[in-house]
């Protein structure tokens, strides 16, 4: 999948591949009563697509993450490039000054038609042994 990042600086965008190595589901929360408990979200021509908020979203997290590794017990230099870059922590303090991102990402689409598929799960009652009632769903995946 790839997303093009246009912004007003014309030396400021990029290109962005993001490469799946298993099958995978941004899901939409809606599915088909009596057959998909969770459809995948799906652009304009019906093709898979993974949303610029989903990106950013999980670019942030693993940026905050690694960004706590490397200043250790106290927020520092790398925490602070993190919040510049994505913005206010979403789970910042109440009444905190809110601080606007510096990156913007598109919805990323596939390059080439993509496989869609339904995945079952369960969940298995502990006592029993057997699978619990209305617990069996339906969930939309691509392929890889």
């Amino acid at each position: 999948m790839t997303t093009y990042s246009p912004t007003a600086s014309p030396t400021a965008s990029g290109h962005v591949t993001i490469v799946f190595t298993s099958d995978w589901g941004v899901s939409t929360g809606v599915g088909h009563v009596g057959r998909t408990h969770s459809k995948i979200e799906r652009g304009s021509k019906g093709q898979p697509v993974v949303r610029g908020t989903v990106i950013t979203g999980v670019l942030r997290e693993q940026a905050m993450l690694a960004a706590r590794a490397l200043d250790g017990q106290k927020d520092g230099k790398w925490t602070s490039f993190a919040l510049w870059l994505f913005g206010q922590d979403p789970d910042g303090k109440q009444g905190s000054t809110p601080h606007p991102r510096h990156v913007l990402f598109s919805d990323a689409t596939p390059a080439s038609q993509i496989d869609v598929h339904d995945t079952v799960s369960l969940s298995i009652d502990p006592t029993t042994g057997t699978a619990r009632p209305q617990f069996l769903r339906f969930t939309e995946r691509a392929a890889a």
